[in-house]
């Protein structure tokens, strides 16, 4: 829980103190593997050092055992608790990270597994196997068509602006200034990912 987390930070503040290091310099990323811990996922989130939430809930794990769900591959028992992370995550701002995919030569099922968490929210996946990499790569890098498409959509927009209008319609679908930040905030992101 967060009490944890300020007993960690007090130790490490001491080590990095004693090895003259930048106090704060090392940052944490909690696995919330508890019920305690996942019903706390935002007050850990605002705790200094930590920089993501992992929110993993992998088969016949912590959380499957603390929980005593009935785990799939789709995963809806565990949607909840995933959208909590993610929520809390977003809210302290800090980044939430899913996964765990354990059958290793299930690439297809890792495939499916992180599109998903990447649908909820997520920003990256832990990964327990090399054979995992390229394929959580590949989910979360955006694609070219994602990025085609919003940055013709801020084209149109700042077009339709210069005309006086702050709503139109772009393919197919009424655009305004909040689907614009959007498409920014998309943009930045993947030209950060890319580089």
């Amino acid at each position: 829980g967060p009490a944890d987390i300020d007993l960690i930070h007090r130790i490490i503040s001491e080590i990095e103190f004693n090895k003259g290091l930048e106090v704060g310099s090392i940052k944490l990323i909690p696995t919330l593997e508890t019920a305690k811990s996942i019903h706390a996922a935002y007050d850990i989130a605002i705790k200094p050092r930590v920089v993501a939430l992992a929110g993993v809930s992998p088969r016949s794990g912590d959380v499957e055992r603390e929980l005593n769900y009935q785990w799939t591959a789709e995963g809806l028992e565990r949607l909840y608790i995933r959208s909590h992370v993610v929520l809390a995550a977003k809210a302290a701002k800090v980044q939430p990270i899913g996964g765990l995919w354990q059958d290793i030569k299930d690439l297809e099922g890792l495939r499916k597994a992180a599109q998903f968490n990447r649908q909820l929210g997520f920003s990256g996946e832990m990964v327990i196997h090399p054979s995992h990499v390229p394929i959580v790569n590949e989910v979360y890098s955006p694609t070219e068509k994602e990025i085609a498409y919003y940055e013709g959509m801020i084209e149109a927009f700042n077009e339709a602006l210069k005309e006086g209008r702050a709503a139109i319609v772009y393919e197919g679908e009424h655009i305004d200034y909040a689907h614009v930040k959007t498409a920014k905030q998309y943009v930045e992101a993947a030209k950060n990912y890319i580089s």
